[in-house]
């Protein structure tokens, strides 16, 4: 039987406490807090073993308290995933702990990403030749061992470069958008998948948007509102565009900031929605640490925030929210993932 995670993460082991103080990231860094911003970050321990990655790690929570999370490898491109803080498995692998059903095999050389929806756990990949791939996981009854579903490609010739992921948000009624960067352009393209005709929308330019590195979304209901996030080509700053749930239009790209202007990053940012009507974007700034601002429903922008530790990380950092609660997971140069609490709103 799978486990059911009730908290987050869980309780350091010694394991973890001597990677944390072996790392030492604890420098003050240069401005104020976000709110219940953690001090320290802790590795990302799975079956007491932390793991390595040379992206960033995804991870998506389902009603029943069950995680899920994905990652590429640190020195192959093999997909591996953990279900809650089980034993990683590389995709594939015909050797399974927990009654997993053997997949066929896959290759990334960038972050895939996890999302729940209500039919269950679906994770996305860009294959090496650029092509979107998405397979499902999903619970026996009672939650039983998971089933892993076979590699499907999103059709329609939704094609990136092999070397920036997808961006996908899961939506009411097991539906969920997609965007991604053109394979030979700096455009950003999108397609729909309805969850209850189970079919694709043409992929379509979105209006504006251009980037060298890949998006990235979010939604929350409470919000009723996507929200995608870009460095964009012409400034280099946080570029940040909405579509109302429903909706197929998106607002004109907008540059967030206040009296100190926009910020300029390296790499892509990353975006996470509280379900109280919160929010933050954070991205890598010219120091190579990372700085956030906050984010409300109305699209109004507040901070900076610089990371407390002043944290140097190997690839973009990303920011996932569960509830009220806002986690950052990061991968430090030597390829070790660590998680810190962004801000408690």
């Amino acid at each position: 039987m799978i486990r059911i995670i009730k908290r987050f993460r869980f309780a350091l082991t010694a394991l973890a406490t001597a990677i944390a103080l072996t790392v030492g990231i604890s420098t003050q860094a240069f401005a104020a807090n976000l709110p219940g911003e953690g001090s320290t970050w802790q590795p990302e321990i799975e079956a007491n073993t932390a793991i390595r990655s040379h992206e960033t790690l995804s991870e998506a929570h389902d009603t029943s308290g069950n995680i899920v999370q994905v990652w590429r490898g640190w020195d192959n491109n093999n997909i591996y995933l953990s279900i809650n803080h089980g034993v990683a498995r590389h995709w594939g692998d015909n050797n399974n702990p927990g009654g997993a059903t053997q997949t066929p095999g896959a290759a990334t050389q960038t972050a895939p990403r996890v999302i729940w929806t209500d039919y269950g756990f679906r994770i996305f990949h860009v294959g090496v030749d650029g092509h979107i791939y998405y397979a499902g996981i999903t619970f026996g009854s009672g939650g039983g061992n998971p089933f892993l579903g076979s590699w499907v490609e999103v059709p329609n010739n939704a094609v990136t470069t092999p070397w920036t992921s997808v961006a996908v948000v899961a939506l009411p009624h097991g539906s969920w958008l997609l965007a991604w960067l053109g394979a030979t352009n700096v455009n950003i393209y999108s397609t729909y998948f309805d969850g209850n005709t189970h079919s694709y929308s043409a992929p379509s330019q979105i209006p504006g948007a251009s980037s060298v590195d890949a998006p990235a979304m979010a939604y929350d209901p409470s919000w009723g509102q996507v929200i995608m996030v870009y460095r964009n080509t012409e400034s280099s700053l946080v570029t940040m565009q909405r579509q109302n749930y429903g909706s197929s239009s998106w607002t004109a790209p907008q540059e967030p900031g206040f009296s100190g202007g926009g910020l300029v990053t390296y790499g892509s940012p990353s975006i996470a929605l509280t379900n109280n009507g919160n929010g933050i974007i954070s991205a890598r700034n010219q120091g190579g640490g990372y700085r956030s601002m906050t984010l409300s429903r109305s699209g109004t922008v507040a901070g900076w925030f610089d990371e407390t530790t002043n944290f140097r990380p190997l690839t973009a950092a990303w920011a996932t929210a569960v509830g009220a609660v806002i986690y950052w997971l990061m991968t430090a140069q030597d390829g070790y993932v660590y998680w810190k609490v962004a801000g408690r709103f």
